[in-house]
């Protein structure tokens, strides 16, 4: 639950410093090594 918390707000961040929404999701995803359609399950 708080890794699902953690890659929510990375994607807020990462939206609020410029990224689209796109661009956040799979930046993030790479991040935490996730496939960026497991993040938008929870956006």
């Amino acid at each position: 639950m708080i890794a699902i918390i953690q890659i929510i707000c990375l994607v807020l961040q990462l939206v609020a410093s410029g990224l689209s929404d796109t661009e956040a999701i799979d930046s993030a995803a790479k991040q935490f090594g996730l496939d960026p359609n497991e993040v938008r399950k929870y956006l």
